[in-house]
């Protein structure tokens, strides 16, 4: 019997490896109230892996320092 589950954990890391993979072209559009930013998913996981750079550097200890909404 063939499944149909991913053969890996459903991870954000994994989410935004596959869209930068597979839709790194993509417009990613953020509604801000009055206006509208823009960019392409392979941005915003690069901004990401920046942003999980530097807390990593910063040596938050492996605590909760945000949430993916």
């Amino acid at each position: 019997m063939l499944s149909t589950m991913q053969d890996f954990p459903l991870t954000i890391t994994a989410i935004l490896r596959h869209g930068r993979s597979v839709f790194g072209g993509s417009e990613v559009v953020t509604f801000e109230g009055g206006s509208c930013r823009r960019a392409s998913f392979a941005q915003v996981a690069e901004r990401a892996d920046r942003l999980a750079s530097a807390l990593a550097g910063s040596g938050p200890g492996g605590d909760r320092v945000g949430t993916f909404a």
